[in-house]
């Protein structure tokens, strides 16, 4: 099965809490999103159930590549992992 891959960019940027660029391949298909949370707490779950309601619950089906500075992110990439996910990092 070739899994669709999600391409997660965290840009270095000014502000406290930073957006999150998604760009999903689906099918030839390039569809971009943007993730800014509200809050810093549970960052991870928040960005979970986001991608639950507005791309897919089934996490088995994606390869997530986490891109840019993501050390503060490990929760997510540790989540994303036991939700069936293959997730890789890329500086």
């Amino acid at each position: 099965m070739i899994k669709k891959e999600v391409s997660l960019y965290f840009l270095n940027e000014k502000e406290a809490l930073p957006r999150v660029h998604v760009s999903l391949v689906d099918d030839e298909l390039v569809k971009a999103f943007s993730f800014e949370p509200l809050e810093s707490s549970c960052y991870g779950e928040r960005f979970i159930r986001w991608f639950e309601k507005n791309v897919s619950p089934v996490f088995s089906e994606f390869n997530f590549v986490f891109y840019g500075e993501c050390q503060e992110y490990f929760f997510l990439y540790k989540t994303l992992y036991q939700r069936g996910a293959k997730v890789s990092l890329v500086k």
